[in-house]
């Protein structure tokens, strides 16, 4: 399925329906709290998913969070499978069910998936209305961020995840992270100026000499001693092709 055609259509919910879901909202880390309100008053336009995203756009991820549990409710879940694709900015995409990208996948507009991502290459988000927002787990080869993810489950990698600080609407430094309910599970975890959260901890195979300023399990690509531990654990073609070479001397 092309995923510029990706969408669920949404039966109209009811007052139970809003209800289950204001009792059944898990506490994030990081993300303020849904707007209950505003999902409500959202969702009683009608619509698609993706036309209930569109009105919560201006809505942190953890609004979209749950806009998505509500929407498990009003709709059958699926499995979409797709080649990789690049998701531009004009508009967001939104799945009840599992998504599986076979190749790579680069989004530059909100992603809500009510159940599981897979991506069997990179995952890359970017932008100032990027947001990834998935209620079960995001598994993918590599991540790399500057944007805000957020998962009701783990963030897994196979090979590395970085990120680092991207910029918001007006083009000024934005506030980004990766935010995971569950594990955040990779190689090596590398970050810029942006913050990892997760609520079953880390689960990493390499992990800075000395802690940085993201704490003991994620390398700062800014200090030059772990860069050099990153070059001498994976070499050159994998680290510059996700961390910039510039450090702090």
């Amino acid at each position: 399925m092309p995923l510029h055609e990706l969408d669920t259509p949404l039966s109209p919910p009811t007052a139970a329906d809003f209800a289950a879901v204001r009792a059944g909202a898990p506490s994030l880390p990081v993300s303020p709290d849904p707007d209950f309100g505003a999902i409500e008053a959202a969702a009683a336009q009608g619509g698609s998913f993706a036309a209930l995203v569109r009105r919560l756009s201006p809505c942190h991820c953890g609004t979209l969070f749950g806009a998505a549990h509500l929407a498990q409710r009003l709709a059958p879940a699926r499995s979409v499978r797709s080649a990789g694709a690049t998701l531009d900015g004009h508009s967001p995409r939104a799945l009840v069910g599992d998504l599986e990208v076979e190749g790579d996948l680069s989004v530059g507009a909100a992603l809500v998936v009510a159940g599981n991502l897979n991506v069997h290459g990179v995952l890359r988000d970017a932008g100032p209305a990027s947001r990834i927002v998935v209620t079960g787990h995001v598994r993918a080869g590599h991540i790399d961020s500057s944007g805000w993810i957020l998962a009701g489950g783990d963030v897994a990698a196979r090979g590395l995840i970085h990120g680092e600080r991207g910029a918001d609407r007006r083009g000024e430094p934005g506030e980004d992270a990766l935010e995971a309910l569950g594990a955040i599970r990779a190689r090596a975890v590398i970050g810029d100026e942006h913050g990892f959260e997760a609520g079953a901890g880390f689960d990493v195979e390499h992990r800075p000499l000395q802690a940085g300023a993201r704490g003991e399990h994620v390398f700062d690509r800014r200090d030059r001693r772990h860069l050099d531990q990153l070059l001498a654990s994976f070499g050159e073609h994998w680290v510059h092709r996700f961390v910039a070479p510039t450090v702090r001397s």
